[in-house]
């Protein structure tokens, strides 16, 4: 990672069932993980927001969602070492 070059990483991903509002049932396990988890907490305390995106899955009847942050320089390599 170059210093001060801003990396986009996947810090979660998980899947659902067959929901009726992917996105309702995402934002609340987003929620949940980013409040019960050291990685939640460590991305609190940068201040550093997240985002997401869901694919259907391949077997017609799950969600996966990614759930996206972006780090700057040391943190982005700190933050996949410790987590990876």
């Amino acid at each position: 990672m170059v210093k001060g070059v801003d990396s986009e990483l996947i810090v979660h991903r998980f899947d659902m069932g067959d929901v009726e509002d992917p996105d309702l049932y995402a934002r609340l396990a987003i929620g949940k993980w980013s409040n019960t988890t050291a990685q939640g907490a460590f991305l609190r305390s940068r201040k550093v927001g997240l985002s997401y995106y869901t694919e259907y899955g391949e077997d017609g009847g799950t969600w996966r969602v990614y759930v996206t942050a972006r780090l700057r320089g040391k943190w982005a390599t700190w933050y996949t070492l410790r987590f990876g």
